[in-house]
């Protein structure tokens, strides 16, 4: 684990990211209001995007300074990384200063204990476990449109 402190260097520009709890809180809210950065369960390049901004928005808190890169400005650097090798080891090194944040596995760890916690309200309330082979049907039958 890490603090969740990283710099990297964009277009010539050092630009340092900061995945603290802030950086999360922003990343989640916006998963939850913009479920199109998602590609099912994998978070898409828009979505790499907005968690990149985050980090750096977070790092301005930290310094108590203003944002002035734009979400543009990540977002050319992220595409860059599509067709550059070298951009896209920073890319992966960002991921692992994210992952690797001691404030995001802490985040991840509430959510999965909330998870489990709503999981055993739910079987409580009905008095059994969910059988996983009703869920998967019920989602089949979401993706593809009948009910």
């Amino acid at each position: 684990m890490n603090n969740g402190y990283c710099s990297v260097t964009i277009n010539g520009k050092d630009v340092g990211l900061k995945f603290g709890m802030p950086a999360n809180r922003m990343f989640f809210e916006k998963m939850a209001l913009k479920p199109e950065i998602l590609s099912g369960d994998t978070v898409n390049e828009v979505g790499i995007c907005h968690l990149i901004y985050a980090g750096y928005v977070n790092n301005c808190l930290v310094k108590d300074i203003e944002p002035e890169l734009t979400f543009g400005f990540f977002m050319e650097w992220v595409e860059e990384a599509l067709v550059d090798e070298g951009v896209k080891g920073k890319l992966q090194e960002v991921s692992n200063c994210y992952s690797e944040s001691k404030f995001t596995q802490k985040c991840i760890e509430e959510i999965n204990n909330k998870t489990e916690d709503l999981k055993k309200k739910i079987t409580e309330m009905i008095g059994t476990t969910l059988n996983p082979s009703v869920t998967e049907n019920l989602d089949a039958q979401q993706d593809s449109g009948t009910n």
